[in-house]
């Protein structure tokens, strides 16, 4: 079976410029289901990450790190970013600043600026998610906003 069409995609960018995530509005659970390849498992959204393997079979990150799918009418703030969270994760397990660089400040290469660059980075993805789902979807349960991913 064809993957569904979905109602809207867009890019949501990471501030280095070069990763993003793709971010899917479906019409119905059905398609949201069978597109994300979460069929029977109840959710309503979903981040599917990306990990790649290098000829070595070290993993690697492409510039697309993942996919954030929504069903028409079902997301809210609270979804939203709890799906961003799951793709900041997954970004601070790929990309840098990693997870030491951000937690540990007992770490060498610790910098509380790195901090900074995820924080502002999930700021972002969930603004421009958000902005983007309330004026994409037909269904939204907020009014228009005035911003464009």
């Amino acid at each position: 079976m064809a993957r569904p069409k979905p109602l809207a995609k867009a890019k949501l960018r990471s501030n280095d410029r070069r990763h993003y995530y793709h971010i899917f509005l479906w019409a119905t659970q059905e398609e949201y289901e069978q597109a994300a390849k979460v069929e029977g498992e109840g959710t309503l959204a979903v981040c599917i990450t990306n990990v790649w393997a290098d000829e070595h079979g070290n993993a690697t990150v492409n510039p697309k790190l993942g996919e954030l799918h929504f069903v028409s009418g079902t997301w809210c703030v609270n979804t939203v970013s709890h799906e961003c969270l799951h793709a900041i994760l997954h970004r601070l397990r790929y990309c840098n600043p990693t997870p030491l660089q951000v937690l540990d400040e007992h770490a060498e290469n610790y910098d509380p600026d790195d901090e900074e660059v995820i924080a502002y980075e999930m700021g972002d993805w969930v603004e421009a998610a958000m902005r983007w789902l309330t004026n994409t979807d037909p269904d939204s349960p907020y009014p228009k906003s005035t911003f464009d991913i």
